[in-house]
């Protein structure tokens, strides 16, 4: 398959993608009803769920409760991601700068929230290499939504590859978040068709420069990774308010890879997270992957 082909014809297929999606079951469409806040909150239970009321006190601002839409999800998905120990978030328009900014670099318990931020100086340290990047700089919505995510690793997904952990993402699609239906939802079911068309071309690329730059082209473009990873800006988001909600810090020792190929986010101790990058092909015991669903309607 040439790449650049596969490239040009990913917009095509991601119309393609949202046309089946209208064509989905009346199953399907009864279970992709949403849910109110407070029947969201009673089914997560209040250690799992971080709402405008938590998320106005992790970070001491106030939200106009009037933009908030009801959960996209219904109580079914709730329940199930109840289950498997998912989080729901309402995830605010903000970059990781402006967030750090309104934390002033700072969380509880004399810690910080980025460990490259200067808390005396109050910037980031000069060698910070990803002061300019749009994943840090720029919001990754430009309104306020809701999401699950998980706030562990999935099963089996460390000391693996980044391509290795996609099809772990994939299996846990299949064996888990949809487990019970015959067939799984559009975009997912695209996605995954399109991983296990393109694994065994990624798998069989050389390890010269160019050769690794190609599969990590390949690896971006695969749908599965950005419909089930977290940005960056997610993870850093994330740890933050639970943090600022619960005290339990999560990822302490671990490092989470994104939807960035090569870009994790980690090592969350009191000296504040981690950002960095890897080569797509590293692996160890500390990287993993955690899944993350948006509403896709």
């Amino acid at each position: 398959m040439n790449i650049n082909n596969h490239l040009k014809n990913k917009t095509m297929r991601r119309i393609t993608v949202l046309l089946s999606a209208l064509l989905v079951t009346s199953m399907l469409i009864a279970q992709n009803s949403g849910t109110s806040i407070a029947k969201a909150k009673i089914i997560m239970g209040t250690k799992n769920f971080f709402g405008p009321q938590e998320i106005n006190k992790a970070l001491n601002i106030k939200i106009d409760t009037t933009v908030i839409t009801p959960v996209p999800f219904s109580e079914k998905e709730l329940e199930r991601a109840k289950s498997l120990g998912l989080i729901l978030i309402l995830r605010l328009p903000i970059s990781i700068d402006s967030l750090n900014k309104v934390l002033k670099g700072r969380l509880p318990n004399n810690s910080q929230l980025l460990q490259n931020y200067d808390l005396k100086e109050g910037r980031m340290q000069k060698k910070t290499w990803y002061i300019d990047e749009d994943w840090f700089t720029k919001a990754e919505s430009d309104k306020p939504y809701w999401a699950l995510s998980s706030n562990k690793f999935i099963a089996a997904s460390n000391n693996k590859t980044y391509l290795q952990q996609s099809s772990q993402l994939a299996n846990y699609l299949k064996t888990k978040v949809f487990a019970g239906l015959d067939t799984l939802p559009e975009p997912y079911r695209s996605a995954i068709c399109e991983l296990d068309s393109l694994r065994p071309i990624i798998e069989n690329i050389g390890n010269s420069k160019e050769d690794k730059k190609r599969r990590e082209v390949l690896l971006q473009s695969l749908e599965i990774n950005q419909l089930c990873r977290p940005s960056p800006v997610n993870v850093v988001y994330d740890l933050a308010i639970m943090f600022n909600t619960t005290r339990v810090r999560n990822f302490a020792n671990t490092t989470i890879m994104t939807n960035i190929v090569g870009i994790f986010v980690g090592y969350f101790d009191e000296t504040g997270l981690i950002i960095d990058r890897v080569l797509a092909d590293d692996n160890n015991e500390e990287m993993g992957c955690t899944f993350n669903q948006k509403p896709q309607r």
